[in-house]
């Protein structure tokens, strides 16, 4: 009886994490439905980079934040997607249906304070509870998101300045 009892325990705990895991997984497309087109504007804003001069798409809602560069397959020479937080914040990122691997910039007042380098491409198909968060490592107001291998390129560390104009 006790096995019996376990056994069925065991199964209804496999169900409800496969009902959460759609529920989720609805509410988040519902939420934030799948971009029309591939790759946002690169010239919505410029960025100021250790001399160097940025294009930059900007993500400022939500929704854009979400997606960020999500089903781009490539970013021109010396653009990003600058994301203005619009809040002080530890925030995290993932790579969902992205298609190059990225450098992700975290930024606190107009400096650099952590950079992940070369974010992979997750495979194809992984489970949303499966994908890497990358987790800024302070409170952060932005976050720039180049080509993977850009941030070393442009020597950017920890207190890097990097300005930008909307």
């Amino acid at each position: 009886m006790k096995k019996a009892h376990l056994v069925l325990s065991s199964v209804a705990a496999v169900i409800g994490a496969l009902v959460l895991a759609f529920v989720t997984k609805q509410a988040l497309l519902t939420q934030f439905p799948p971009r029309v087109s591939g790759c946002p504007n690169f010239g919505e804003a410029k960025a100021s980079v250790a001399g160097k001069s940025l294009r930059l798409a900007v993500a400022d809602a939500a929704t854009e934040r979400f997606h960020g560069l999500s089903g781009c397959s490539s970013i021109p020479e010396n653009s990003g997607m600058y994301f203005d937080l619009q809040a002080k914040e530890v925030t995290a990122f993932w790579m969902k249906d992205m298609l190059i691997p990225l450098d992700i910039i975290w930024i606190t007042d107009g400096k650099a304070v952590g950079i992940v380098q070369n974010a992979p491409v997750p495979k194809p198909d992984t489970p949303l509870i499966q994908l890497p968060r990358y987790t800024s490592p302070e409170p952060v107001t932005a976050v720039l998101e180049v080509p993977a291998g850009y941030a070393k390129t442009l020597g950017i560390q920890k207190g890097t300045a990097i300005e930008v104009k909307k």
